[in-house]
C-alpha cells in the first residue's frame, strides 16, 4: 500500500491504470479496513473511525 502514498512521475502508473487492476484495489481496502480503529465520540456517542499507516494518524 505504500505506494499510495508516494508521488508518481510521468508515466509511473500506466502499466496500473492499463490494466486489470481489481486485484491491487482488493488487496488495498483490505490493508486499509484492517487499518481503521473503531471508537466512540465522549459528548456525542458517534461513532469514529481513525486511519493509522505506518505509525502516522490520518
Amino acid at each position: 500500500m505504500p505506494w499510495l502514498f508516494t508521488p508518481h512521475g510521468d508515466g509511473e502508473l500506466n502499466e496500473y491504470f492499463s490494466s486489470d487492476h481489481s486485484k491491487i484495489i482488493a488487496e488495498t481496502s483490505k490493508e486499509v479496513l484492517a487499518s481503521l480503529s473503531e471508537s466512540r465520540d465522549r459528548l456525542s456517542g458517534k461513532l469514529c473511525y481513525e486511519f493509522h499507516y505506518n505509525q502516522r494518524r490520518y
